[in-house]
């Protein structure tokens, strides 16, 4: 278990690191994202296939989210 200033020193790097890669950079939102999710999957330990099955479930959790709530707004918009 890593301690708190740890995690909490890894979650500010993280932001800074996206704010530079969106706005000094200028890399894609997205890509500045994915760069920074995998910066924190290995600060905090995790093994490379661990990085990638907890990616691909959170994005996959939000995009099945947002499909949902398009699928009903064009429903209730016509």
């Amino acid at each position: 278990m890593h301690s708190q200033i740890w995690v909490v020193s890894t979650l500010l790097i993280s932001i800074v690191l996206i704010v530079l890669t969106i706005v000094k950079f200028k890399f894609h939102p997205f890509l500045a994202l994915l760069l920074a999710s995998f910066f924190v999957g290995t600060m905090m330990g995790m093994g490379p296939l661990d990085m990638v099955n907890a990616i691909e479930s959170g994005i996959g959790g939000t995009l099945g989210f947002l499909a949902a709530v398009i699928g009903l707004g064009t429903i209730l918009g016509k």
